[in-house]
């Protein structure tokens, strides 16, 4: 017997009226890449999370190259980031010139341990970047305090918090900058 990962043939199955036609009104209408429909997303996504605004972008890992860039921050600077995190975030922060500086796990929610942050901050630290795994988030309240005390960019690894919520407010909403990913493995509770 052969027990897949993920079936998505049965997503596909469950779905199909729906995304048949959405790939037949994409074909048709000759935006393969950007368009109406990305338009369209954004403006509902942002508004799902409630965020003032929302980019797409090909991929997690470049919304947060993207993003670490966009801060226009010196090459070499660090960015405190989880210890067990996917490798796409230290992939993100190597390509955009940084240094990835990990903190350990709070062993209790396996989210970054906010607390052990302080101790990793040095001269060169200009980012943290938490990241929503397992669709719970790490503690926000003092990871942007924190922040805020020792004038840091916060920019959120968010590629397992669709939907997930801290103290009410939803994932998207917790930081300056929060990057997603659409990749179909991801964690989905809408």
């Amino acid at each position: 017997m052969i027990v897949n990962f993920q079936n998505f043939k049965r997503l596909y199955d469950d779905l199909k009226p729906e995304l048949d036609k959405s790939y037949y009104d994409t074909m048709a209408s000759g935006y393969y890449i950007l368009g109406k429909k990305v338009q369209e997303f954004e403006k509902d996504f942002s508004n799902f999370v409630g965020a003032k605004y929302c980019i797409g972008v090909a991929s997690g890992l470049d919304a947060l190259t993207i993003a670490l860039k966009s801060l226009n921050l010196e090459r070499g600077i660090e960015v405190i980031v989880p210890a067990n995190t996917y490798i796409a975030t230290f992939i993100a922060i190597i390509r955009a010139g940084y240094v990835p500086v990990p903190v350990d796990a709070d062993i209790k929610t396996l989210q970054i341990d906010a607390n052990l942050i302080p101790n990793k901050i040095t001269e060169k630290t200009r980012v943290i970047m938490p990241v929503h795994l397992y669709y719970q988030t790490p503690d926000m309240d003092i990871i942007n305090e924190i922040a805020h005390e020792n004038n840091l960019n916060v920019v959120t690894d968010a590629a397992q918090g669709h939907g997930a919520k801290y103290k009410g407010k939803i994932v998207g909403s917790l930081a300056e900058t929060e990057c997603f990913s659409f990749y179909p493995t991801k964690i989905w509770v809408l």
